[in-house]
């Protein structure tokens, strides 16, 4: 299985997207719950029901985020392959950032 978990700001950020099937998709808007920056995308990934052995985890965003993501889902699943990209930092523009 996949799951794709998208934090934005509000349901109007919503898109249509193609992927293959077996793809679950997960808008968390913000705005539905009045919740900080990274807040839901963080309850989601705490609460997935992770299988046993190897996985592949690819995560994107602000660094800080990513990096506590990363972190959090290495505890929890040991064998997953992780490949984490945080592409900036609250507070810092123009800069790659890797968590």
């Amino acid at each position: 299985p996949t799951w794709v978990m998208i934090e934005i700001p509000s349901v109007e950020d919503i898109q249509t997207l193609g992927y293959p099937e077996g793809t679950d998709i997960h808008w968390l808007a913000r705005d539905r719950d009045q919740a900080a920056v990274g807040e839901l995308l963080k309850e989601a990934v705490s609460s997935l029901h992770l299988p046993e052995g190897p996985g592949q985890v690819f995560l994107a965003g602000e660094a800080g985020l990513v990096a506590d993501l990363q972190q959090a889902l290495a505890l929890r699943s040991p064998a997953a392959l992780i490949e984490a990209r945080g592409y900036w930092r609250h507070g810092e523009a123009g800069e790659h950032a890797e968590p």
